[in-house]
């Protein structure tokens, strides 16, 4: 009866904003238009807008195969372009930091200094990396020879700008997939926030070239968007909480970490808007916070679970 009633007051608002913008004589009504007009936007979400075009990384696999090219940019994930280089798919993949004692939230791309940098060889993956999808593995091997280099590999390192916490990340795409994974750890710098800092990621798809008619939810810790055609799935190798798949900038749960410290009332699906997704990653009792996150696309979002 809610979402009923929700949808009834959109439909008042638009015919409202019609009837407003007719009268071109009166000063207050377009004043009245525009405010209805920012009222009724923000029920989608902020509006959508590309990162900066000063890439610091830009990866794909040496496979036919694999149809992603991703790019890196503020300390971030940010455009991936499935099925083909002209056709952006996410906004930004970001992480983050939470204080639990002190509900202190900050983000990679805006309180942390950033580097990005590659190695010629990829020994830093350990030999593999590993997709679990459907209680399922999937292995990417590496070779020490340059000459059978499967796919191009970057790290990024952000260190926070008062140096409590440091997050680094290798990304790689996987050559047998339309799958970019990518490699987190997370470190605290100060030894005393160690049981206090949490880690969240936050995730912004802008499917098939535009931010604002995505659709948004989770079937379990799958973060699942779709826009006609193209579909992202996002799943992680940690246990994920707090989910919450909102309208961006509105009530996709971000707003409640820097409230509370915690996502206490999640979102469990978002349609046709500027959609984000935000979950918190359970590294239990473990010394070193680590975790593999996989970001894979298709045509539906059974395709995108299943690559």
């Amino acid at each position: 009866m809610k979402k009923k009633q929700k949808f009834n007051r959109i439909d008042k608002i638009s015919r409202i904003i019609k009837a407003v913008l007719s009268c071109k004589s009166c000063l207050s009504c377009l004043i009245l238009a525009q405010c209805l007009l920012a009222c009724y936007g923000q029920e989608k979400g902020k509006d959508a807008e590309w990162e900066s075009a000063g890439k610091q990384g830009v990866g794909t696999a040496l496979s036919l195969d694999s149809k992603v090219w991703f790019t890196l940019q503020g300390g971030s994930l940010t455009e991936v372009f499935y099925p083909t280089v002209d056709n952006a798919n996410v906004q930004w993949l970001q992480f983050v930091v939470v204080n639990s004692k002190t509900k202190k939230v900050e983000t990679e791309r805006d309180d942390a200094i950033h580097r990005v940098y590659t190695n010629d060889r990829l020994q830093v993956q350990n030999g593999i990396v590993k997709k679990l999808v459907e209680e399922r593995f999937v292995e990417i091997p590496y070779s020490e020879d340059p000459r059978n280099v499967t796919a191009l590999d970057f790290k990024q390192s952000n260190i926070a700008k008062n140096h409590d916490w440091s997050i680094l990340k290798t990304y790689i795409t996987d050559p047998k997939s339309n799958t970019v994974f990518v490699r987190v750890r997370f470190f605290a710098i100060n030894r005393d926030l160690y049981k206090n800092l949490q880690l969240y990621v936050y995730y912004n798809p802008s499917l098939k070239n535009s931010g604002m008619n995505d659709t948004a939810w989770n079937e379990g810790e799958a973060l699942l968007s779709q826009d006609l055609d193209v579909s992202s799935a996002l799943l992680a190798t940690k246990p994920l909480t707090e989910i919450s798949s909102g309208f961006y900038g509105v009530n996709d749960g971000f707003e409640q970490l820097q409230r509370d410290g915690k996502i206490g009332s999640s979102n469990s699906k978002a349609e046709n808007g500027n959609v984000a997704q935000i979950a918190k990653i359970n590294f239990g009792y473990a010394k070193e916070k680590e975790v593999t996150f996989a970001l894979s696309f298709g045509k539906t979002p059974e395709e995108a679970l299943q690559t």
